[in-house]
């Protein structure tokens, strides 16, 4: 897994590595809202936005996952995420966006 996340890019490699990641990333149950799923020749590029509840408090990300299979698995997941927003700036931006 290639990550680029909010000032940072890193990767993880082999299964249980990149199963302990995910793990952290979605470790609350959520809703998914707008989710887009393009083919591509050798897998799928995957949009989403994801909301959920942590410690009492409402986030919410955006993510871009570009998925290369082989062998009928996902072989690379390229992971593009604009960051974990709270409750207050999910507010401010739909506000932004209504106006």
């Amino acid at each position: 897994m290639d990550a680029t996340v909010p000032n940072w890019r890193y990767s993880t490699c082999g299964a249980t590595a990149v199963q302990a990641e995910l793990s952290r990333w979605y470790a609350d149950p959520g809703t998914f809202g707008d989710v887009r799923r393009t083919a591509l020749p050798d897998g799928a590029l995957v949009e989403f936005s994801l909301t959920w509840h942590e410690r009492g408090v409402t986030h919410m990300c955006h993510q871009a996952h570009i998925l290369r299979l082989g062998h009928g698995l996902v072989a690379i997941d390229t992971v593009f995420c604009g960051g974990s927003w709270p409750a207050p700036l999910i507010a401010e931006m739909t506000a932004a966006a209504a106006s």
